[in-house]
């Protein structure tokens, strides 16, 4: 899609955390024990927690090993939402829209505002100049709409299809299993460009922390869903690898706004495996 046909008149989108949004640590033990964590929540929220130090390569490095326990956190917290919201109007519809709205809330819209641009800027053609100017660009065209409402449509109608409890555990080990894919991608390719946050937590991430990070989501998705929670992780891994790789072959590497695509579909991709696997009988009655 061509630059020109993009919409105007809209309000920037969300806006990436910078260096200096990353607050200093807390001092003390929480803050050495739970820093990275904390880092890691604030990396990919608008939760202002105190982050653990500043932006520096060690520092995110470090906090990758536990995106997916920030993702789980972040899921969690939407899928409690969603419960408490069925307890009160027993309309599981209403009760998964609204899980998907407070997660949404709670990070600032930034991943799908990542797969928004990048929808557009796939719609830009082959050439990958104009794909880069597209992609920088915050305002949303038709492309980027239609990815949002089919993306977003399919995470509400997977939730909606599951019993109250088990879609909490899916959507907290979806939102994990997202987060830890972002972290194998950034560590798997190389940033498409030299400025930017994205660009900072590409380079920062070790094949280290790619693999306590990957224990860490094996664990999570077995906590959610015993037994079958690791087959799930790995259908939704297939699917982040395959994303991630025609997306650093279109655009010559990877940006945070590709790493959000990345995390969206990786989501919509364990909550889609884990419906197949309930729906099927595969996994017991919660």
């Amino acid at each position: 899609m061509a630059a020109g046909s993009r919409s105007t008149g809209r309000n920037p989108g969300p806006q990436p955390r910078t260096e200096a949004q990353l607050q200093p640590p807390p001092e003390g033990w929480i803050g050495k024990v739970f820093g990275p964590l904390l880092l890691a929540v604030r990396f990919l929220s608008v939760i202002p927690l105190p982050a653990a130090g500043a932006a520096s390569g060690m520092g995110i490095g470090r906090a990758a090993s536990y995106f997916p326990v920030a993702g789980f956190i972040l899921g969690g917290i939407a899928g409690v939402a969603g419960l408490v919201l069925e307890l009160l109007l027993p309309v599981p519809a209403a009760a998964a829209l609204f899980s998907l709205f407070v997660l949404f809330m709670i990070t600032g819209g930034l991943h799908l505002d990542g797969l928004a641009d990048t929808w557009d800027a796939f719609g830009a053609g082959p050439d990958r100049e104009k794909r880069m100017r597209i992609l920088s660009d915050s305002r949303i065209g038709p492309l980027g709409a239609a990815a949002l409402v089919f993306v977003v449509g399919l995470d509400w109608s997977i939730l909606a299809s599951l019993p109250s409890s088990f879609r909490f555990w899916s959507l907290a080990a979806a939102a994990g299993a997202g987060r830890w894919a972002a972290v194998l991608i950034a560590g798997s390719y190389s940033p498409a460009k030299e400025s930017g946050l994205g660009s900072y937590f590409i380079k920062a991430v070790s094949p280290r922390r790619m693999v306590w990070a990957t224990a860490v989501v094996l664990a999570l998705s077995w906590l959610a869903v015993p037994v079958a929670g690791p087959a799930i992780l790995a259908a939704a891994g297939i699917v982040a690898y395959g994303v991630g790789h025609r997306l650093a072959r279109g655009f010559g590497g990877m940006t945070g706004d590709l790493l959000g695509t990345v995390i969206e579909l990786t989501q919509l991709a364990f909550l889609a495996a884990a419906a197949i696997f309930y729906h099927s009988g595969m996994i017991g009655a919660w």
